[in-house]
């Protein structure tokens, strides 16, 4: 049961933050990032922890705090999940638990795109970060689909065309707007 929450999910780059923002304001929810509240959970920034602890000691973390967020039970959270969340089973039934889950589904030619001068993206310090991106976003892949409730193409879209998908696909209105059935 997910309570009315939604976690978005999806590689980095794929718009999970902006596009929870504008789906949190527009539905009267609350947004988080998961990846923010783990950096402030712990103290240290995600670059730090990858560095100290390695990606396996992130992923740990991130397990933990997902497993914490669904002890708490909050209701009415739009939850932004970070690119690798899914990638342990025991997340993906997590994020289950936690919420509606919509996987922003991006193509690597976007992410490289939007990413072009992120340097603070860990597993993308490396010089060859478009073969990076393509091979990580096949091998992600089945675990996105593994978990996804909906999954909704993120390509050459603006975030509110993005939230209203998300609406539609849940057939719920937006806060402030009159619903009609529109047959599609």
């Amino acid at each position: 049961m997910h309570k009315g929450n939604y976690v978005l999910t999806g590689y980095m780059g794929s718009g999970k933050s902006t596009v929870g923002k504008k789906l949190a304001s527009m539905t009267g929810m609350t947004f988080q990032d998961l990846d923010l509240l783990l950096e402030e959970r712990s103290g240290m920034s995600i670059s730090r922890i990858f560095e100290l602890e390695t990606e396996k000691g992130f992923r740990d973390r991130e397990s933990a705090l997902i497993r914490d967020l669904v002890e708490e039970g909050r209701t009415g959270v739009v939850y932004s999940a970070g690119g690798g969340a899914t990638l342990r089973e025991e997340n993906r039934r997590l994020l289950k638990r936690l919420g509606r889950v919509i996987w922003l589904d991006v193509s690597a030619e976007t992410v490289i795109e939007r990413l072009s001068g992120a340097a603070d993206r860990p597993l993308l310090q490396r010089p060859d970060r478009e073969a990076a991106v393509k091979a990580m976003l096949k091998e992600r892949r089945s675990a996105y689909e593994a978990c996804a409730d909906a999954r909704i193409c993120a390509d050459g879209k603006y975030p509110v065309q993005i939230a209203r998908e998300i609406l539609r696909e849940e057939d719920l209105p937006a806060k402030g707007e009159k619903y009609e059935d529109t047959g599609h």
